[in-house]
């Protein structure tokens, strides 16, 4: 099956990172300052094969 996953990468002792931007964490409900790594990959249940992979600065809906 197809696996898209959008952890959020923090990075909170940074404060010269280009593009670094404060993402909100879903999992623990909290604004952090990081990166959202969006990453496309294979999986059979076991393994995970990446295919593509993109760091964003943040994901903002229009």
């Amino acid at each position: 099956m197809l696996v898209l996953d959008d952890s959020v990468l923090r990075r909170n002792r940074s404060k010269a990172v280009e593009l670094l931007a404060k993402v909100y964490n879903h999992v623990f409900h909290e604004f952090v300052r990081g990166f959202n790594p969006l990453a496309l990959g294979w999986s059979d249940g076991f393994s995970f094969i990446p295919v593509s992979f993109v760091l964003l600065s943040s994901m903002t809906l229009p």
